[in-house]
C-alpha cells in the first residue's frame, strides 16, 4: 500500500530523488497459527527463533548462486491446529488461565498433528509481541507431569499382559500405603481400565496386589464374567511394571 502510494506521488511528478527497490522479505498468511512453531525472521532475513532458526541454512542457504531456498514440509494438520488453537484460546478466556497447551499426536507414528500454545502471537508483528508470548511453551517450560503418567503407567501394563481392556477394578477412593493417603475426588467404585484415565483414578493399581511382581498378573475371562480385581494404587503399578522388567531380562 505504501509503494502504491509512492509511485501515484511520483507519476503527478512529486518525491523526486526517491527510488522504490524490490527486497525480500518474510510473510505468515496464517498470522498467529503456528507461530510458536515457524519462528521468525530477523531485518536481515536469518532466521531467530522455531523453524524459522533451526531450519535456517536450508531455508535460506548462503549460497549467491541460489535464489531460493529449500521447503520444509511438517506432520502438522491444519484443520486439526486451527480447532486445538480455538479450543485453546476458549479455556484460556473460560479460566483465566496463565497459558495453555494442547498437543496431539499421531498414535503410531508419534508425528505431531497439533501444536497449540496460548497466549500466541503472530510472527508478522513479532516485535510488538512480549517475550513470554514469543516462547515455544510446550518444549521449553518445566511442569510436573502428575496424572499425565497415569497414561504411561496403564499403556505398559496393557503392553506387558498385567491387565486387558476388560478388567475390572474395585476401588474404595484413597491410597492407604503413604503418609498422608492419596484420595481420589470421590469413591468411584467397580471401572474398568478405560475407566481409570477417565477419572484420573489414584485408587488404582496392580490387580492382585499380592502377586508376586516377577509374575505377571494376566486376568482371564471365566464362565463369561469380567474378573473383579481388588486395586490399590497407580503409584505401585508404575513400580510393578519397573520391576517385572528389571526381573525378566
Amino acid at each position: 500500500a505504501e509503494s502504491a502510494a509512492i509511485r501515484a506521488a511520483q507519476a503527478e511528478g512529486r518525491l523526486q530523488g526517491i527510488r522504490l527497490r524490490a527486497d525480500q522479505g518474510r510473510a505468515y498468511p496464517e498470522r498467529a497459527t503456528l507461530g510458536p512453531v515457524l519462528g521468525f525472521v530477523g531485518d536481515d532475513g536469518y532466521g531467530l527463533d522455531g523453524i524459522e532458526y533451526t531450519m535456517d541454512p536450508w531455508l535460506s542457504p548462503d549460497d549467491p548462486g541460489r535464489e531460493y531456498g529449500d521447503q520444509g514440509f511438517l506432520t502438522i494438520d491444519l484443520n486439526i491446529q486451527y480447532e486445538s488453537e480455538r479450543l485453546a484460546h476458549q479455556a484460556l478466556e473460560d479460566n483465566d488461565a496463565d497459558s495453555v497447551v494442547i498437543l496431539t499426536m499421531d498414535a503410531v507414528t508419534g508425528d505431531l498433528l497439533g501444536y497449540a500454545a496460548e497466549p500466541g502471537f503472530d510472527p508478522n508483528q513479532f516485535r510488538s509481541a512480549a517475550e513470554g508470548e514469543r516462547r515455544n511453551r510446550p518444549i521449553s517450560d518445566v511442569y510436573e507431569p502428575g496424572s499425565v503418567l497415569k497414561v504411561f503407567t496403564i499403556a505398559s501394563f496393557l503392553q506387558l499382559g498385567g491387565i486387558t481392556m476388560d478388567s475390572v477394578f474395585v476401588t474404595n477412593g484413597v491410597y492407604d500405603r503413604t503418609d498422608p493417603p492419596i484420595r481420589d475426588l470421590s469413591n468411584y467404585g467397580t471401572i474398568d481400565t478405560t475407566g481409570i484415565i477417565h477419572y484420573s483414578s489414584n485408587g488404582v493399581g496392580p490387580p492382585l496386589r499380592h502377586q508376586p511382581r516377577s509374575q505377571p498378573a494376566r486376568p482371564q475371562r471365566r464362565g463369561g464374567r469380567r474378573p473383579s480385581l481388588h486395586a490399590s494404587s497407580t503409584t505401585c503399578f508404575a513400580c510393578s511394571v519397573s520391576a517385572r522388567r528389571r526381573g525378566s531380562r
